[in-house]
């Protein structure tokens, strides 16, 4: 019998048909989701956000071809990919909310400062979760950031790579 762990990392999530969502939708998911579009890694057709207060993040984000819907929930039930990009003292109540639908085949990225590894584990209930931590110049492309891996986060590397090279390119 297969133990959680192994579970989790034997679940790969299918690079060329994925769809990456963004919990949060303010200017660093922008930054990254523009970065990901321009530098070719995904088409903006895959990548998914929900906005709730302020109509003109849901303009830009559709400006550029993102799927918008009207909840996190929907979001995170469309994706394989999900990066949380919201304030860090909301985090933990975005990822408790959300819990019932983060399942272990969802790989789960955190940019929000001031939350470690082992807290975001515990909040989603499984440990495929990735922290990153982008400076600000992510939103002009010359950025450079931390990362920091789950032992049993099960994704190609590359992908990975793509992602956050598509923030300095």
């Amino acid at each position: 019998m297969q133990s959680e762990a192994t579970v989790a990392m034997a679940t790969p999530i299918p690079t060329d048909t994925f769809n990456l969502g963004f919990i949060g939708a303010g200017k660093m998911a922008e930054s990254i989701a523009k970065g990901v579009v321009m530098s070719g890694v995904l088409p903006a057709s895959r990548i998914r956000t929900a906005v709730y207060d302020d109509d003109s993040r849901g303009e830009v984000f559709s400006s550029f071809g993102v799927k918008l819907f009207d909840t996190n929930k929907e979001v995170v039930e469309d994706s394989n990919v999900i990066i949380f990009s919201v304030k860090p003292q909301v985090v933990k109540d975005v990822v408790l909310q959300l819990k019932p639908v983060l399942s272990k085949k969802k790989l789960l990225v955190s940019i929000a400062a001031g939350t470690n590894l082992s807290e975001l584990q515990e909040w989603a209930g499984h440990g495929r979760f990735i922290r990153v931590m982008p400076n600000t110049p992510a939103a002009v492309g010359e950025a450079a950031s931390g990362n920091s891996f789950a032992v049993n986060t099960f994704l190609p590397c590359h992908f990975i790579s793509s992602i956050l090279q598509s923030l300095v390119s």
